[in-house]
């Protein structure tokens, strides 16, 4: 819900925001998802 958010405040404030993001972004975002699924199976198991 935050990312589109921010590219609707950034549509009315006039600075070029979409939801097009680049490798890097992309692969940081996959990224935060395994560690975070990771760590909450770890605390669940334990």
């Amino acid at each position: 819900m935050k990312i589109p958010f921010c590219v609707v405040i950034g549509w009315i404030t006039g600075h070029p925001m979409d939801l097009n993001f680049q490798l890097f972004e992309t692969a940081v975002l996959f990224l935060t998802v395994i560690v975070v699924a990771f760590m909450l199976q770890v605390c669940i198991q334990t």
